[in-house]
């Protein structure tokens, strides 16, 4: 019981010293709020709103230590308005996208294994009409990369050998479906049959598998969103809470700093 006092006396003493503490310093952090006033409306009525939204993807040829440096070239790339396409519309782009990121999603985030080499790439644009553009303007610059375009080539060309081979396995079977059949072998042309089905369902795997083979696949798509990331009531507050918190602890640093310099004048 005694400790417990003690606590309870110790953060009263603590809510003391903070309260005087603000009212030696109001003035200092009064000035701090309004420069966060200030910069808040400045950002509302001067800085050009933007638009933050995300595509989680995934990628069946490549780790996702190379899809998150290509997206930050592709970043720097935007900035420094080099063309990226042909397409007449890029030079319009450059002015229009304020940044674009990708990072890895963790198993942590989203309790689930299965989401281990997925990646979600983030685009801070200007006109949010122009989010669907953005996204194909990503995949075009990722899928048309050499380096990508010669993985995809490589990997196609495993599964084209396999479904060769698939190929050659099915026409042996076809011969020997022939053959059983010539010589009434009914139980054995079914138990063939059954081979073949899964040869089949094989090739038609490895078929579909060729087919998802893209630098990036989308997993969720790009929600245009209603407000922007740069304004609002919201964003106001925590600039103006930022501020306070800002002059407060520059009051604790200031007075420590005079505390420290008497007691150093004192012991000499």
């Amino acid at each position: 019981m005694r400790g417990s006092h003690d606590r309870e006396i110790d953060l009263f003493e603590l809510y003391i010293k903070i309260y005087y503490l603000i009212r030696k310093r109001i003035i200092l952090i009064f000035l701090f709020v309004i420069i966060g006033i200030l910069i808040s409306l400045y950002n509302y009525f001067f800085v050009p709103s933007y638009y933050t939204s995300s595509m989680v993807c995934c990628s069946n040829v490549l780790s996702n230590k190379i899809i998150v440096p290509l997206v930050e070239s592709l970043d720097k790339q935007i900035k420094q308005k080099k063309p990226i396409s042909h397409n007449s519309e890029d030079s319009l782009m450059f002015l229009q996208i304020r940044g674009i990121k990708a990072r890895v999603i963790n198993a942590d985030e989203t309790k689930s294994v299965f989401l281990n080499n997925y990646f979600e790439i983030e685009v801070k644009i200007y006109n949010k009409n122009n989010i669907p553009f953005v996204r194909e303007l990503i995949i075009y610059y990722i899928n048309n990369n050499s380096y990508i375009k010669e993985k995809i080539e490589s990997e196609k060309n495993i599964i084209n050998s396999n479904i060769v081979q698939i190929d050659n396995e099915l026409s042996k079977i076809d011969s020997l479906q022939r053959l059983a059949f010539k010589n009434n072998r009914s139980e054995f042309f079914y138990l063939i049959g059954n081979d073949k089905v899964q040869l089949i369902e094989k090739k038609i795997n490895l078929q579909n598998e060729a087919q998802l083979l893209k630098g990036i696949n989308i997993i969720s798509d790009f929600i245009i969103p209603s407000n922007p990331s740069n304004k609002g009531i919201l964003f106001i507050l925590i600039i103006i809470l930022s501020s306070f918190l800002l002059g407060f602890f520059s009051s604790c640093f200031i007075e420590l700093h005079q505390k420290t310099k008497k007691y150093y004048q004192e012991s000499t």
